[in-house]
């Protein structure tokens, strides 16, 4: 009977000593969690400041980089004058007005002015070393194209003496002559000046989009008009 309440007694001990040891490992356990936790933090941060961080390498704009952007836009035609006018053109005859011809053309003429952006060169372009500033040297304005409007040019009036045919030649003289005052009216109108001014601004604003915050140009005398030409 004795031996059986020892047993008895020995029960509840060897419960309360399985539940101590279940907490004890239970919180060795937690412990070693928190310490792996805390290796992995102190790796990952000595990791971080024994990296050095990589700055992004900058842009370097040359001038010759910008040249190529540039001439992408080929010619820039700045200044157009569009302007008609009236050509007489006669030729004398002789005894009783026998050859005499005479012509009236309505000549209406287009003049096309700008800069041609393939003569650039890259020693014309200087960019400041923060790429923010430029400074370009543009080729000289100049006349790009001229030319009749066909649809508006035309014959009014063409005379003839006695026993005379119409000469066609007479009509391609009077366009010619036409032609020639409209390029000196554009001439007289400063359709250089305007190409010029106009062709800076445009690649101002071109310049601007592609991130200069400062766009100069070198200032040039206006390249003269020559209406023969």
């Amino acid at each position: 009977m004795a031996t059986n309440r020892r047993d008895q007694t020995d029960k509840p001990s060897r419960k309360n000593d399985a539940r101590i040891l279940i907490a004890l490992l239970g919180g060795t356990l937690v412990v070693l969690l928190i310490v792996i936790v805390l290796v992995r933090q102190l790796a990952v941060g000595l990791a971080q400041s024994a990296t050095p961080t990589l700055a992004p390498s900058p842009t370097v704009v040359t001038g010759a980089a910008v040249v190529q952007q540039i001439q992408r836009l080929s010619r820039l035609e700045t200044s157009s004058y569009s302007i008609q006018t009236v050509v007489t053109v006669e030729r004398t005859g002789g005894l009783f007005g026998i050859g005499r011809q005479k012509v009236l053309v309505v000549v209406q003429g287009t003049v096309v002015a700008g800069i041609d952006l393939s003569k650039l060169r890259a020693e014309d372009v200087t960019v400041s070393p923060d790429g923010k500033r430029i400074k370009l040297r543009l080729p000289d304005a100049e006349i790009l194209s001229r030319y009749l409007d066909e649809g508006a040019t035309q014959l009014y009036d063409h005379q003839t003496g006695l026993f005379t045919q119409p000469d066609s030649s007479l009509v391609i003289e009077a366009q010619q002559m036409g032609m020639s005052r409209v390029m000196q009216a554009a001439c007289d109108g400063g359709v250089m000046k305007r190409a010029t001014d106009n062709g800076q601004q445009s690649l101002r604003d071109v310049l601007m989009l592609l991130g200069f915050e400062n766009v100069e140009f070198e200032n040039k005398p206006i390249p003269p008009c020559t209406p023969d030409v």
